[in-house]
């Protein structure tokens, strides 16, 4: 399992993401994006990470509230070291269900608004992270 609690805790404090935005999240899809073929996928206002894809499916997921991407490792690759860098936590594939973090830390964090019942905060995958945040 990967445990995103590491990656969320510094998210508690509004400090940590203070100069993050949407067009900051973009910018770093947008770079990723054009050096690695991957389209990019995002309905401001509506969602909360840029999707990126290749013909095999989603590779890496930005956020827009929070310098944080999930990305697997060749997308992560593209996502680290541009000029606008989130923390990145590498998952093995987008529907594998190889996630878990603190119900609490979720909630003052990336799901404020909680989650369906059948959303496991024990075992979920980027997929089902970004279906609970919409």
């Amino acid at each position: 399992m990967i445990n995103l609690d590491t990656a969320l805790a510094p998210f508690q404090d509004p400090a940590a993401y203070a100069g993050w935005s949407g067009e900051q999240a973009k910018k770093a899809a947008d770079a990723a994006a054009a050096e690695a073929g991957y389209t990019v996928a995002w309905e401001p206002g509506d969602e909360e990470w840029i999707l990126l894809a290749d013909d095999a499916g989603y590779q890496a997921m930005v956020s827009v509230r929070y310098p944080l991407a999930l990305a697997t490792p060749t997308a992560a690759v593209y996502l680290r070291g541009g000029e606008t860098s989130p923390t990145i936590v590498e998952i093995t594939e987008f529907l594998e269900e190889d996630l878990e973090a603190t119900p609490e830390l979720l909630k003052m964090t990336v799901l404020p608004y909680g989650w369906a019942d059948d959303f496991d905060p024990g075992a979920f995958c980027a997929n089902d992270l970004f279906v609970e945040s919409v």
